[in-house]
């Protein structure tokens, strides 16, 4: 069964508000994501905000082999004007146990399988015989080589696109699937725009959907934000009318239709996809077939998240 754990990027953001906060809380959630089997990670937030590609690039961290990292996110964090120095933090906390044989594959020697990423090695065009320089069009841009964690890069034998990962049998200078080579590697990261992106951008044709609710602290009905949060310091400019808003979240949730409680399908249908979505608003109920309640409010957006991966 394939389980995507969906959430709001900026309350996650909002709730750990320096950058060693948050990566300890992404840390904590990819290796509870990692020893589920999670296949999935959805952000869902702006792709143009900074905060956002940060917290999709951390999860991407503790899922590339460390030799892999630099090549494989720099191009994503240049693009968005994010400082490489986000993985400062991360470099210092230990690999996810569940993933240990995967993210250290170049150092096993025993094992007949590397972890790689597609690169360019030569030139990207050539000379002809008059000595002119033409470049390659789009259309061939490919390559052979693969950086792969050793002195020399590795040729493979059929052409790759580039900076694509990719797992290779150093014995065949083949590419071959890495879930075929390793078992479980690991989730993929992505960014939805909306919650709708959620649906319409996934490679997964999802067969149910379960909604977590997880309502923080000073968080509003509704809403996919909480209160104004700077330097790791509330703001909360509706302090007066927090617990109506209480009031008015609880009698929206009772006019709702209710939705049937979950009940795991782990072991009933191997075909099955399950989408998870953790948030505060209320209004993507409707999208989802089930309700899975993992604690009852306020709660951070990362206990949520672990207690739901424990749950689903």
């Amino acid at each position: 069964m394939s389980v995507s754990l969906a959430f709001d990027g900026e309350r996650l953001s909002r709730e750990n508000p320096s950058l060693e906060k948050l990566t300890y809380a992404i840390h904590l959630i990819a290796r509870h994501a990692a020893q589920r089997k999670i296949n999935e990670i959805i952000i869902i937030g702006d792709p143009n905000d900074p905060c956002i590609v940060s917290i999709g690039a951390l999860f991407q961290f503790f899922v590339t082999p460390r030799y892999l990292v630099r090549e494989s996110l720099s191009q994503v964090l240049k693009k968005q004007h994010v400082p490489a120095k986000i993985f400062s933090k991360a470099k210092t906390l230990p690999p996810l146990p569940t993933l240990v044989t995967y993210l250290n594959s170049h150092a096993d020697k025993s094992s007949p399988y590397r972890e790689g990423l597609s690169i360019w090695k030569k030139a990207r065009g050539h000379k002809s015989a008059s000595g002119k320089v033409h470049k390659a069009s789009k259309s061939a841009r490919t390559t052979r080589y693969v950086l792969v964690g050793e002195r020399e890069v590795v040729e493979v034998k059929d052409p790759l696109p580039l900076h694509v990962r990719v797992s290779v049998d150093m014995k065949t200078k083949n590419v071959v699937s890495g879930r075929d080579a390793y078992g479980y590697i690991g989730y993929t990261v992505r960014i939805a725009s909306n919650v709708e992106s959620v649906f319409t951008e996934s490679s997964i044709e999802y067969t149910h959907g379960v909604y977590v609710p997880s309502r923080g602290v000073f968080s509003k009905p509704d809403s996919g934000n909480d209160n104004n949060y700077d330097n790791g310091n509330y703001h909360d400019n509706n302090h007066d009318n927090n617990h109506d808003n209480d009031h008015d979240h609880d009698k929206e949730t009772l006019a709702l239709q209710p939705l049937p409680k979950y009940v795991s399908l782990v072991n009933k249908d191997q075909k099955q996809a399950l989408v998870v979505i953790v948030s505060n608003r209320t209004s993507l109920r409707e999208l989802c077939d089930s309700e899975l309640v993992v604690a009852e409010p306020p709660l951070r957006m990362d206990d949520a998240l672990v207690l739901t991966v424990a749950k689903v």
